[in-house]
């Protein structure tokens, strides 16, 4: 691991004066984000109206307080066996875990936690969250792509702190790690653009996504947020992080050439947000944009964190993506605890179309 990236405290000031994604110790946008006027609203709203399953704008915290009631489908499976092939696990929401070249990487996990620092607001779905800290084996790298708490949990990382080796995150996180127990010679961070070899087979590289950070009222934005690609031998794997549609996917793509596997987000979108969250038909043309071969729709199905009903971004991810005549790429969707290979050919089931909710 190259020692320039490691977090020093002296070292993390240095790095966030001399960036140019910082302003005034702010991280910004490279596409900013601008205040929308009503009108402007209205019009993204009437021109995503017909191509997404959304249901009238409702109150937000009436919905957080009353979430879907649903049982989301899922298999416990056995992850200290390691598949005979690169595989991987979705936790549900954008909680990965991959086995990948003999070794274990884990991204943003979120287990038997809620996505708020208030312990009864935006609780897991019941059947989304049935795995804990002691079903995980080893951690060889772990990723959080920033620090909200849908992505990165206090309660999970003081539960595995005993399991991970290295934690690669965006410029500035490391400081909420090390709160959680986590050593400073075992934190890597990274600006947009750069990279980093994890091992003789396996490199990332850190990359901008169009978003915001903060836990609370004083860190807004102090942090960075960000998409990771993935390099082994010769496939990539794109994790999308969080963040609305912009020009940064086609230079993604075009960067890269093509992408092997890519896990978009796509849940929790809202017209308030519209600029940092993507809505079904943005995520599928930023698959587009990155060139992919196979891709899986993440961000939903453990939490409730906008007006939408649970089901509504897979619905019209689908809808529009069997719609779409130009569409190359196939479009997984396991079940929350299925172990699926990544490079081998499978088709997976439509699990919530047998969801009466």
């Amino acid at each position: 691991m190259q020692n320039k990236f490691s977090y020093p405290k002296e070292y993390t000031k240095k790095h966030i004066k001399s960036s140019t994604n910082f302003k005034n110790n702010k991280a910004q946008n490279k596409e900013p984000i601008k205040r929308m006027t009503k009108i402007q609203r209205q019009n993204i709203e009437s021109k995503i109206q017909n191509q997404i399953f959304q249901t009238k704008p409702k109150n937000l915290l009436r919905e957080l307080l009353s979430p879907d009631k649903v049982v989301i489908p899922s298999v416990k499976s056995d992850l200290l066996q390691i598949p005979k092939e690169d595989s991987f696990v979705w936790f549900g929401h954008s909680s990965l875990f991959f086995w990948l070249n003999s070794k274990t990487l884990l991204i943003d996990p979120v287990l038997k936690s809620c996505a708020s620092p208030i312990p009864f607001l935006i609780k897991p779905f019941s059947g989304a969250d049935i795995y804990s800290a002691s079903d995980l084996p080893k951690i060889d790298y772990l990723f959080i792509t920033h620090n909200h708490y849908d992505h990165l949990s206090k309660s999970t990382i003081k539960a595995l702190v005993n399991k991970i080796g290295h934690v690669i995150t965006p410029l500035g996180v490391g400081k909420y790690l090390i709160k959680f127990g986590i050593k400073p010679c075992q934190i890597y961070e990274l600006d947009w653009d750069e990279s980093l070899k994890l091992d003789s087979t396996l490199r990332t590289h850190c990359l901008t996504t169009r978003h915001f950070s903060g836990r609370g009222i004083f860190d807004r934005n102090k942090s960075l947020w960000a998409s990771f690609m993935l390099e082994s031998k010769d496939k990539k794997i794109f994790l999308s992080g969080d963040g609305g549609y912009g020009m940064h996917f086609k230079a993604i793509g075009k960067k890269f050439k093509y992408i092997d596997f890519a896990f978009i987000e796509n849940g929790q979108y809202n017209i308030k947000w519209a600029q940092v969250h993507s809505f079904p038909k943005e995520s599928l043309q930023a698959l587009k944009d990155l060139n992919v071969k196979k891709a899986m729709p993440i961000h939903n199905s453990k939490f409730k964190i906008s007006t939408h009903n649970w089901r509504d971004p897979l619905d019209s991810l689908l809808a529009l993506y069997n719609k779409d005549e130009n569409i190359n790429f196939a479009l997984l969707t396991p079940k929350i605890g299925e172990i699926t290979p990544l490079w081998r050919d499978i088709n997976t089931p439509r699990w919530w179309q047998e969801i009466k909710s």
